[in-house]
């Protein structure tokens, strides 16, 4: 466990939870009636456990224990299940005593300053499995201070990590950034943070890490095998979600990159006036990044959207619960760029940007290139939870839908070129990260003729070599648009 205090933990303490809010879940009878509330037990008693550095193990011998932690194992959900799924079908099960694990845990539990947090823990993990990954509780104050805040700049370092076999990387910098002054690049290796070895620290604990305070100590090497120590803090800049930058050409043809960051308010305006502003500098075309872009504000899409296709439908809202009827989306904003267009994604490219890449794709305003996307089609409401208003209740209630009817939940979005980036993200997909998730069925796109000779044209073209592959086949690719 992380000795910085996050924002997160300490906004639980007010909710009041106890545990005896959930003492119930780990009834015997109740863990061992199906194998989803195994598991959601399992899941539940395994991450209160991780943050309070011990194990759930098993042995025949010994039964189900408690035991110190050795190591951080680096594993999602699904990883994490398999082996206890294993236990469910052949029955060792049936012979699990919760209830004993469950006193034991809450006896350390009640004693913890952040016992309110290690319980939501328990309930969220609970719900994982039990309803859906996306379904959980939030305290109100945080949601409404931190998570609703829709602050279209980005306060943070600049950079997405990546990880290899063995060691944590930088899989992206974003330009204006503190790493991005210092010299740093893509692929350089990130060996400590304040002054401590990450690299069997598992990814969650590492971003907890990071987003826990404002100043931390960087131990880095870079390319040239120069070690290099910083102290920083993120507060001394505040990014923008949207930057552009020009990419001259020869025979004084411009392109102009495009990086979307982060789908927030006025991100839709601020697109627009680089959009302007490429179209002043008389750009030859626009790419148009989302990779890692995590999503926002389906308002902003919507006008997003708008800017490259024009006043068309861009979504669906498709209930689960049939007595709630489809609701449509149509964009209003008029189409401000009709040039070349290529959009680069990536299997973080989630949620709202899938739409929006999906869109692009759709209409065949553009050619996608890269990774396929993570997968996030589902959509949440929130409601205040019955037994504490001091949190709210997400619960997943239905799908976004493309015009074309396809949903991008679990399938995410194929790109027109696919091509994997050298760095892999720490993100996995929907499907990679969760034994439960939302499903969906495949519906394939047709490759329209326009987009097939695109494709054509540009694997003919030589490959530009660059640090940045997605960029390099963009570069080759976007003079064969002719849309």
């Amino acid at each position: 466990m992380n000795s910085s205090t996050s924002k997160q933990e300490e906004s639980w303490i007010d909710t009041g939870l106890k545990t005896q809010d959930i003492g119930n879940f780990y009834q015997n009878f109740n863990c061992k009636s199906t194998q989803k509330t195994y598991l959601a037990c399992v899941n539940s008693l395994l991450a209160m456990a991780n943050y309070l550095e011990l194990e759930l193990k098993w042995s025949d011998v010994g039964g189900l224990s408690l035991e110190k932690r050795k190591s951080v194992a680096n594993q999602n959900e699904k990883v994490r299940l398999v082996p206890w799924l294993k236990l469910f079908k052949e029955n060792k099960y049936l012979t699990m005593n919760f209830e004993q694990v469950w006193k034991e845990l809450e006896s350390k539990i009640k004693s913890h300053k952040f016992a309110p947090y290690i319980v939501g823990l328990g309930i969220n993990n609970y719900l994982s499995i039990h309803r859906d990954p996306h379904s959980y509780l939030l305290p109100r104050e945080y949601y409404e201070k931190v998570v609703a805040n829709s602050n279209p700049r980005i306060n943070s370092y600049g950079f997405n990590l990546g990880k290899t076999e063995s060691e944590f990387v930088f899989a992206r910098i974003y330009p204006g950034s503190i790493f991005d002054k210092l010299g740093v690049n893509k692929g350089d290796v990130i060996l400590e943070i304040d002054g401590k070895d990450i690299s069997h620290m598992a990814l969650d604990a590492v971003s907890d890490w990071l987003k826990s305070k404002d100043t931390h100590k960087f131990k880095v090497r870079l390319s040239n095998n120069k070690i290099e120590t910083w102290s920083l803090d993120k507060r001394s800049q505040v990014l923008p979600a949207v930057s552009m930058k020009r990419l001259p050409r020869a025979n004084n043809k411009n392109l102009h990159l495009i990086s979307i960051f982060k789908i927030s308010d006025g991100v839709c305006e601020a697109t627009k006036g680089n959009l302007r502003q490429a179209i002043k500098e008389k750009t030859s075309g626009v790419i148009l990044d989302l990779r890692d872009n995590s999503g926002g504000s389906m308002d902003e899409i919507l006008c997003i959207s708008g800017l490259f296709v024009g006043e068309k439908k861009i979504y669906d809202l498709v209930y689960f619960n049939k007595r709630f009827r489809k609701e449509t989306f149509f964009s209003e904003q008029v189409e401000e760029y009709f040039g070349p267009l290529v959009v680069l994604v990536n299997r973080s490219t989630a949620s709202s940007a899938e739409i929006l890449a999906g869109v692009i794709q759709h209409y065949e305003r553009g050619l996608l290139i890269g990774e396929r996307t993570f997968g996030k089609g589902s959509f949440q409401e929130g409601e205040e939870w019955p037994k504490n208003n001091k949190l709210l209740y997400f619960q997943t209630k239905g799908t976004f839908h493309l015009p074309s009817g396809r949903s991008p939940q679990l399938l995410g979005i194929t790109p027109d070129v696919q091509v994997t980036e050298t760095i892999a993200s720490i993100f996995q997909r929907e499907e990679e990260l969760y034994l439960y998730p939302v499903g969906n069925r495949e519906v394939r796109e047709k490759v329209s003729k326009r987009i097939a000779s695109v494709q054509q044209c540009g694997s003919s073209k030589k490959e530009i070599l660059t640090a940045d592959r997605l960029l390099g086949k963009a570069l080759g690719h976007i003079d064969c648009i002719q849309f």
